[in-house]
């Protein structure tokens, strides 16, 4: 029964509980395609207050250890969040799953849950670039519990984080390199059934965001996205190249700002997810340019030229990709010479040339004949069995 917000009822008992809607979106029809599992909400409106609920949630509140990870100034500021944790963990406690798995990496409330609840399987599943900016900038100051990222096991892109996270002090007991499930998903399923022929000269992947572009959120983040499309705009027009923008939410405003810039003839890709038109459109493309997007990271990983142009003046935002495919350089030559250099070199050339420094930043998506979204599903089915 629901009574506005509330159920009164206990979340139903799972082997398997899938931690967010957002991890839901983008593993039930991938990883889990077929496996039965609950759902953590987190998102949804609404809050179970059933008896079994309830009960685990007044014991967690009283838990010796739950607080003890806390300072009493962190516990007066973030009061709401804590005891929303305190649900979370009874909410657990109620399915009492063997394996609790998340496609967001960096939620430090699963962290959290994943040292409060022992009994069960925490699988972390990386989704996104985590550069020196995620692991020492992006974090909440100590003594908040997610100013240090610490969990069982994560499932990450390759040596580089292993090397990334223990620098930055974390404590991830098991950092698993196996590339990208996104990706891997996209060359098993989509790339390796069609012919996709190179269609563009250059690819820009967009990664424009109201927040940074409007708001004026991360400065730096924005003028280095504006300066390269001036370059990329100047570099384009000079030589009548066949040149496209995959956009990254199909916002007005995005599209708006790009047809500005390039012409209103500019061809700007829709972003689908169901048909992974951003990975289709970089597979048809010579070279592609970025700051320092995760589609950019998985494309050089499986042999696409890309240029990382990071022109924020930060290091923090540097990709660690070989030289002649990272520019910080805020002279149009330079850029220009890197375009011209990756755009002339032959792929099978730029592969050998390239090989050590991309499988350090993408551990390759198939693996002695296993894909990546594999390898992860053996090692679930294994822990449920």
């Amino acid at each position: 029964m629901r009574l506005g917000r509330f159920i009164a009822a206990s979340p139903p008992r799972s082997d398997l509980l899938v931690f967010d809607e957002v991890s839901e979106l983008e593993l039930g029809p991938t990883l889990l395609q077929g496996m039965k599992f609950g759902v953590l909400s987190k998102r949804r409106e609404g809050y179970f207050v059933g008896i079994d609920i309830m009960l685990y949630f007044l014991g967690n509140l009283v838990r010796r250890r739950w607080w003890s990870m806390l300072s009493s100034h962190l516990v007066f500021r973030h009061l709401k969040g804590l005891l929303y944790v305190a649900y979370l963990l009874a909410w657990v406690q109620c399915v009492r799953p063997k394996v609790v798995i998340t496609f967001i990496d960096n939620d430090w409330q699963f962290q959290v849950l994943s040292r409060l609840y022992p009994a069960a399987y925490f699988i972390a599943i990386q989704n996104g670039v985590r550069s020196e900016f995620n692991l020492r900038f992006d974090l909440p100051p100590p003594p908040h519990p997610g100013s240090r990222i610490s969990m069982p096991l994560m499932y990450c892109f390759g040596r580089n984080e292993i090397e990334a996270y223990h620098a930055y002090g974390h404590l991830v007991d098991r950092l698993v390199p196996v590339g990208s499930l996104r990706a891997s998903w996209y060359r098993a399923k989509i790339a390796s059934k069609s012919d996709l022929p190179i269609i563009y000269d250059i690819l820009l992947i967009s990664q424009w965001e109201r927040t940074v572009m409007i708001d004026g959120r991360f400065p730096e983040i924005a003028r280095s996205l504006s300066l390269v499309d001036t370059f990329l705009e100047k570099f384009v027009s000079a030589r009548q190249l066949r040149f496209a923008i995959a956009l990254r939410g199909n916002d007005q405003d995005e599209m708006s700002y790009f047809r500005r810039i390039y012409s209103e003839n500019v061809n700007l890709i829709q972003r689908n997810v169901a048909t992974m038109s951003s990975y289709v459109a970089a597979d048809q493309a010579d070279v592609i340019v970025v700051l320092d997007s995760t589609i950019g990271r998985e494309a050089y990983g499986w042999g696409k030229k890309v240029l990382f142009a990071n022109l924020t003046g930060h290091s923090m935002y540097r990709t660690p990709v070989d030289p002649t495919c990272y520019t910080e350089d805020e002279n149009y030559a330079n850029f220009e010479a890197k375009l011209i250099r990756l755009a002339d070199e032959p792929y099978n050339e730029f592969s050998v040339r390239t090989q050590e420094s991309r499988e350090r930043l993408m551990e390759p998506s198939q693996h002695n004949g296993d894909w990546a979204y594999e390898r992860i599903r053996r090692d679930l089915v294994q822990v449920l069995s």
